[in-house]
């Protein structure tokens, strides 16, 4: 059985992806980078991403990941956000610790293509 059907097939895909981009928009530590993003553009290619990963027989049509979001000035605490606000609506929707590590660490294999810096920015004070 392939990912996405573990998970409750496409449909149940699609209102994980729904929430997940949903909250990115709002949340306060990166919502901004969506303030003049088409948010149904988002979840399409946010949902063909996950479900080509997820096995399903869906191509992502987007620009190359590393293209369309090195022009943004994202940084690895940002990137780590998306991941956190990620895992979060995958628990939220019950799917399966084994699948979320898996999107986990697919989603981490993209960290240096999207992000300027690899962890997070903050600067200990010691």
């Amino acid at each position: 059985m392939k990912l996405y059907e573990q998970i409750g097939g496409l449909e149940k895909l699609q209102l994980i992806v729904d929430e997940f981009v949903d909250t990115m928009f709002n949340d306060i530590m990166i919502g901004f980078f969506f303030s003049k993003i088409d948010k149904n553009r988002v979840k399409q290619k946010e949902f063909e991403f996950l479900a080509e990963f997820l096995g399903a027989d869906i191509v992502y049509t987007g620009e190359p990941i590393k293209e369309v979001h090195q022009k943004h000035n994202i940084m690895g605490g940002q990137f780590s956000r998306r991941k956190q606000i990620l895992k979060e609506t995958l628990e939220k929707n019950l799917i399966n610790n084994e699948i979320i590590e898996k999107i986990m660490e697919h989603t981490e294999n993209f960290r240096m293509s999207i992000a300027k810096t690899k962890n997070s920015d903050c600067k200990s004070r010691n």
